[in-house]
């Protein structure tokens, strides 16, 4: 189950990216098949938590989509910054240790360490400006590991 999640929430991702690939993209009817399929798979999961979990894990990444298109020019991936802190509204384990984050502020972050703890939902994300482009994430309490940002 976990390789399906994995796929469904890189498809979104994709989704959500092709959003941001300008200010003036808007969806259209193919990208609007593609997030109600995406939908229609969670109503087939027979377990209510899992399909639950299902349905939150595509609703965060649609409002990030959204929030994308609506307001582009000041999302955290247009802007330099120094220092992000924020919370964990979303994390997925894509292969054992290593997680997706979506924030607060709606960026989306991949850890590139092999990270040896649970993120959790909730958990307050302090990402900072790293040498030669790169970025630490301290989650929690945790040491800090290497992140990538996906948006």
């Amino acid at each position: 189950m976990l390789h399906s999640k994995t796929a469904v929430a890189l498809t979104l991702l994709a989704i959500a990216g092709s959003f941001a690939n300008s200010a003036e993209a808007k969806p259209d009817k193919a990208d609007a098949n593609k997030i109600l399929d995406s939908l229609q798979e969670c109503q087939a999961i027979a377990d209510a938590g899992q399909r639950l979990g299902c349905y939150d894990s595509r609703i965060i990444v649609l409002k990030q989509a959204r929030q994308v298109d609506r307001d582009f020019a000041g999302a955290p991936a247009a802007r330099e910054f120094e220092t992000i802190t924020s919370n964990a509204v979303s994390v997925t384990e894509l292969q054992p240790n290593v997680w997706l984050l979506v924030l607060a502020d709606h960026s989306v972050w991949r850890t590139d360490d092999d990270v040896r703890f649970i993120p959790k939902v909730g958990d307050t994300v302090k990402i900072v400006k790293g040498a030669l482009g790169s970025y630490l994430a301290s989650i929690g309490k945790e040491r800090a590991v290497h992140v990538k940002q996906l948006h």
